[in-house]
């Protein structure tokens, strides 16, 4: 069982080994690893479902306490409104990146092209520039 109260610089670097919850962000804790290394760690449960969210986020002291607040607000929303926020990282980060597929498929059709080609090509729903 989590030891809750709000946390502090003091009392993160007074705890010795285990999980710190936070009284003002539900879900965050501070774990302090068995080696010394601390981190900020969010678990909290999917409003409406049975999937529970764990997360762990960088190290504590490269990022301040009202920061980690802050990040496990955000996730907080997200949860409340029944989103689980590590499929909708997941869903940003495949939208941010370009497949291999599409990547292969551009590569081909420069080929068939010539070196150069130049022009608009159509791939789903987005138009891609070929330069």
């Amino acid at each position: 069982m989590p030891k809750k109260l709000a946390l502090t610089p003091a009392s993160v670097d007074a705890f010795s080994k285990g999980l710190l919850a936070d009284l003002l962000a539900p879900g965050l804790a501070i774990e302090v690893l068995a080696i010394g290394k601390e981190r900020r760690r969010y678990r909290r449960q999917v409003a409406g479902t049975t999937v529970m969210v764990t997360l762990h986020g960088p190290s504590f002291p490269e990022q301040t306490i009202a920061a980690a607040r802050e990040w496990a607000r955000g996730l907080n929303e997200k949860v409340e409104a029944g989103v689980d926020p590590c499929e909708a990282l997941r869903e940003e980060k495949a939208r941010a990146s370009i497949t291999i597929a599409c990547a292969h498929e551009l590569y081909l059709i420069a080929v068939r092209e010539g070196s150069r080609p130049t022009g608009r090509r159509f791939w789903g729903d987005q138009m891609q520039f070929i330069t």
